[in-house]
């Protein structure tokens, strides 16, 4: 999905990166905080990232790039 946001011109390589990277990061504080599951998927994520940005995992820059990538995904209709 990322890697065909960066050649549909969606989000640009730099930005893929950082996303898979906190995704990564994300999925595993996940588990290590045993968050539960709440909401939908927009919910979810959202309390992961407060999660990341208030253990200082992630800036809050880093969490707005990974929201505006999703966001993008969306748009380019790579993901729902």
């Amino acid at each position: 999905m990322l890697t065909a946001g960066v050649e549909l011109g969606a989000i640009a390589q730099a930005k893929a990166d950082l996303c898979d990277e906190i995704h990564s990061v994300k999925d595993e504080f996940a588990v290590s905080t045993n968050l539960a599951r709440v909401g939908g998927m927009d919910r979810m994520r959202d309390l992961l990232l407060t999660g990341l940005k208030d253990s200082g995992i992630v800036t809050q820059d880093q969490a707005d790039a990974f929201n505006d990538v999703q966001d993008r995904l969306v748009e380019a209709g790579l993901m729902d």
